[in-house]
């Protein structure tokens, strides 16, 4: 896999929109996803033709100031923020914004439990004092401490519905549910209108999922359907 951005093959795209087809997206929605995820190619190229890796506790000179890189993943793989400990400021990027919650992005062959690894790396963004922090969108703000603490509380909500929606969905559909069902039930059935969205919403909720079944609230299950296909991927509550 060359990931979304790809070089001359790509193969992110198909390789996301067949594992959403394995978690029960329809095959209607299937196009239009993949259509939305190659378009993102024309947004990024041409690539660097220098590039430099930065690690997680490298330490760099910018903008007048020494930075401290730290990791956070979750959100997306090798995602960095950068902490002025003499100023106490934050630029935190996408890992933690001020009134919009990252997308935790699920992806295929990627972090098995990328819930499960953002909640982690809020813990080491919690740990720094920051008086002002500038995230990727919005504005700055201030009440960083507060805002971490908002998001954990908004996964921990997020996963206890889920836990009484897949109680009530499993009940309907022989005791399991696809993903695309609980997205469904979470988002609401516009969702399928808009790929983008649809996109954002599918790899969010596998990625509750995924922590639920590493917290065994649920259970996967993977039926053999290739004569008919795809390989199907169902959820079933823990006996």
């Amino acid at each position: 896999m060359r990931g979304a951005c790809g070089g001359e093959v790509e193969t992110f795209s198909a390789e996301l929109v067949e594992a959403f087809r394995a978690h029960g997206l329809p095959e209607q929605l299937c196009a239009g996803v993949q259509a939305h995820l190659e378009s993102v190619k024309r947004q990024v190229q041409p690539h660097p033709v220098r590039t430099r890796t930065i690690q997680a506790g490298d330490m760099l000179l910018f903008g007048g100031a020494r930075w401290e890189a730290i990791g956070g993943e979750g959100h997306a793989p090798g995602h960095l923020a950068f902490y002025d400990r003499e100023r106490l400021i934050m630029l935190c990027g996408d890992q933690v914004l001020p009134d919009i919650t990252p997308n935790i992005g699920w992806m295929a062959g990627g972090d098995p439990d990328p819930l499960g690894s953002y909640l982690a790396s809020l813990d080491r963004m919690a740990a720094c004092e920051v008086v002002m922090a500038y995230p990727g969108h919005r504005e700055p703000f201030d009440l960083y401490g507060r805002r971490v603490a908002e998001l954990r509380d908004h996964h921990a909500r997020r996963l206890a519905r889920m836990a009484a929606l897949a109680a009530e969905l499993a009940v309907q559909d022989e005791g399991r549910l696809t993903a695309f069902a609980m997205c469904e039930a979470l988002f609401g059935g516009r969702i399928g209108g808009n790929p983008h969205n649809l996109r954002f919403a599918m790899a969010e909720t596998i990625a509750h999922l995924e922590r639920m079944t590493f917290a065994g609230t649920l259970v996967q299950d993977r039926v053999d359907a290739r004569a008919a296909g795809t390989p199907r991927i169902y959820y079933r509550p823990a006996r």
